[in-house]
């Protein structure tokens, strides 16, 4: 048998296969993922239907593969579901021959139709349960989710539960996605955006991307599905809601120590000497330490954008107005050359000395608000 990429939500066609789970030659049981996929919603395991040995992956990590698609080849083993299914076979078999032997062929709905109007007078014959079960004309794992599964719900762990009925979400409209159609958290944060999704659009158009190379080395990845996904929704979010900015305090006793220290050697060059000059270090060594928040999105090509260098757009106040002069390759200046080019950008922002290159180009941005009590 195939295995084959199901159903993995409404208006999900296609997904992206990320890891294979097993190999060839690998034994599974019923419910074993084999493969692991990923959509614009979420990351989900294909599990096997049946047990049996793998004996042929048809895709590659990396695969975009459609509904329906198959995915695995599996040859079903002979164990006890095999059994199973052998004697239910033998017993319509059997059922079906004595019927046919009786000259009516409508004589096969009379047993199912005899058992419900009669109750266990009809159970004298052992050979009728097996044919009942084989007639039932749905899969086996949902005929033994009936009954109690509904009443008590979808299989979902406490601390998902409450969650749902906090926010007032029916997990029966919930599709798991886990062994067993277990819900799982992602499967309801996937619900959550779907329900956000049909409320609001998907994104708003945004500015032509920029040629980033332009300022300096750069490489980039292919965006997962997913995050592609968030992008969007992140995007749309910034747009229409109201921001919130939270605020911090840090004690700055050893930095304050420090420019005492270093004052000396910044009057031997002339340099004025700030804060603003300590935080950027700190900063340039936190973004070499995390690239991403360094990174830029470019959501047609789908690809993460790596800068390799670090530029600082610096906010000063002038005038004219706010001014956003950039300070080029942060990470390569010690203290004392970053308050020179502090220095120096700022001063062209007052003086109206800036041209449209000295702004171009920035990678992150910096604002102290120090002056006017921030």
């Amino acid at each position: 048998m195939k295995i084959v990429l199901p159903e993995l939500g409404e208006g999900i066609e296609s997904a992206k296969v990320i890891q294979l789970l097993v190999s060839e030659g690998d034994t599974v049981k019923a419910d074993d993922e084999v493969v692991e996929v990923e959509t614009d919603k979420a990351v989900a395991g294909v599990p096997a239907e049946s047990a049996g040995k793998v004996s042929k992956i048809l895709v590659g990590e990396g695969d975009e593969v459609s509904v329906g698609d198959p995915l695995v080849e599996l040859e079903e083993s002979s164990g006890e579901d095999g059994d199973e299914a052998a004697e239910s076979a033998e017993g319509d078999s059997e059922s079906a021959s004595k019927e046919d032997k009786s000259g009516s062929r409508e004589e096969e709905k009379q047993p199912e139709q005899e058992a419900a109007e009669t109750g266990p007078e009809k159970e004298d014959s052992g050979r009728e349960e097996p044919a009942e079960k084989g007639r039932s004309g749905e899969e086996p794992g949902k005929d033994r989710s009936r009954g109690p599964r509904d009443r008590l719900g979808p299989p979902a762990g406490p601390e998902l539960r409450e969650l749902a009925r906090e926010l007032g979400i029916d997990l029966q409209r919930v599709r798991g996605s886990a062994r067993g159609g277990r819900i799982t958290m992602a499967d309801l944060r996937g619900y959550i955006e779907k329900i956000q999704r049909e409320a609001f659009a998907d994104h708003l158009p945004g500015p032509e991307f920029e040629d980033l190379s332009s300022y300096g080395s750069i490489h980039s990845e292919d965006l997962p599905s997913i995050r592609k996904s968030i992008s969007r929704r992140l995007l749309h979010r910034w747009q229409t809601t109201p921001l919130v900015t939270q605020f911090g305090e840090a004690r700055l006793d050893r930095i304050l120590e420090l420019k005492e220290r270093c004052q000396p050697q910044a009057g031997e060059r002339e340099v004025n000497l700030t804060l603003s000059a300590f935080f950027l270090m700190v900063l340039a060594r936190i973004l070499k330490k995390y690239p991403k928040f360094n990174a830029a999105l470019d959501l047609e090509a789908g690809k993460i954008i790596y800068r390799e260098y670090l530029h600082m757009g610096v906010a000063v106040a002038t005038d004219k107005g706010l001014l956003v002069p950039v300070v080029r390759n942060v990470d390569k200046m010690d203290l004392l050359e970053l308050a020179e080019a502090l220095e120096l950008v700022s001063g062209k922002a007052r003086s109206g000395k800036l041209s449209s290159g000295d702004s171009a180009g920035a990678s992150f941005y910096f604002s102290n608000q120090g002056a006017i009590g921030g």
